[in-house]
């Protein structure tokens, strides 16, 4: 007797695990879902969402999908906002998680190609040396009315789809920021597993993703647009990070330097010249803010933990410079910054003109 399309179905494993998270996502949450919901794939996914106490009826809709989809999606509803407050991915995700393989997606956001998470799987299917796929990714207006640029901003290789090895992707990571948007995050479970091992309570954890990577394999990037992120989001955790306290965000800085001292012991200091000039280049960012005395405190601790082997020869004199002359340093990094401001302005002039001719 042959077996039925939904027996063959009831027998395979779920492959890939998706994490969405909402809050006030009303407006966006329908267009999220179903962008999910409409991947092509040869193998079984599921949908696990994580509410975080919405008071705009997103619960509600959320819950119309559960309904209609309970063999793919499951959801977990909070009564009180939990921002800040607990690690909810290690607490609620990786219990729920049965899939080899996660994806992101933020109840704001979208995906805007039904081969996505085919592409992604038989990617890192193919290749056990990978651990991370990524894709492009477009910034749009709140309203999705605009095109507002692309992620990564910079061309990545010759524009067609590369691998990325440790050492590449270590370095586009810690000289480049944050160089691929959570929307193309396609990784393996362990990878996750180990994040959240790792992460403390109420730190955004994008990046902590990101550099985890580091300790499973190379990355993987297809240089195609098959997500889209949302500029301007009232409840998005970006606005929500940005428009804290400057002592806030301060504090955050310096729990995410002492997180990379730690990733730098768990990856036995394989990069760490990248990790320590990254940080000390992040925290001289924040002098104009907070003040060249309370940086320079900050920084010696650090150095005192850690060893300081590494730091660059522009650094280190940033550090001599902002200790003794401090005033003196303000001085030239403020007509360093005007010279630069002045030559952008020459060079968006002399384009025009070329443009003009």
């Amino acid at each position: 007797m042959e077996k039925t399309v939904d027996e063959e179905m009831n027998n395979k494993r779920v492959e890939v695990s998706i994490f969405c998270l909402t809050y006030n996502h009303r407006k966006y949450i329908s267009k999220a879902l179903e962008g999910m919901l409409n991947q092509k794939t040869d193998f079984l996914y599921e949908i696990l969402i994580h509410d975080d106490a919405s008071t705009d009826g997103t619960q509600e809709i959320i819950r119309q999908y559960e309904e209609k989809y309970p063999n793919i999606i499951r959801a977990v509803y909070e009564r009180e906002n939990k921002f800040g407050k607990s690690n909810y991915s290690k607490d609620i995700f990786l219990p729920m998680m049965k899939g080899r393989y996660v994806a992101y997606c933020e109840g704001d956001d979208y995906w805007c190609d039904d081969n996505k998470l085919q592409m992604q799987y038989d990617v890192l299917k193919k290749c056990d040396s990978l651990a991370m796929c990524v894709h492009k990714v477009q910034r749009r207006s709140e309203d999705d009315t605009m095109e507002l640029g692309i992620i990564p901003s910079r061309k990545m290789g010759d524009g067609n789809d590369l691998v990325l090895s440790r050492q590449e992707y270590a370095k586009l990571l810690y000289r480049g920021g944050y160089p691929f948007h959570t929307t193309s995050y396609f990784v393996k479970k362990e990878v996750i597993e180990k994040y959240l091992s790792f992460n403390r309570v109420g730190l955004d954890g994008d990046d902590l993703i990101l550099r985890h990577v580091l300790l499973f394999g190379d990355v993987y990037y297809i240089n195609k647009t098959m997500s889209v992120y949302r500029i301007g989001s009232s409840s998005s955790v970006t606005k929500k990070l940005a428009s804290s306290s400057l002592e806030k965000q301060f504090r955050n800085l310096i729990n995410r330097c002492e997180d990379d001292m730690r990733f730098d012991d768990l990856s036995n200091n394989e990069y760490h010249s990248l990790i320590i000039n990254y940080c000390c280049d992040s925290l001289l960012t924040k002098v104009d803010e907070m003040g060249a005395e309370q940086v320079m405190a900050v920084l010696k601790k650090l150095m005192i933990r850690w060893n300081s082997n590494g730091l660059n020869h522009k650094n280190r004199v940033k550090i001599i410079g902002y200790t003794y002359v401090p005033d003196l340093m303000n001085v030239v990094l403020k007509c360093k910054r005007k010279v630069r401001s002045a030559l952008l302005r020459l060079i968006k002039t002399v384009k025009k003109v070329n443009i003009c001719t």
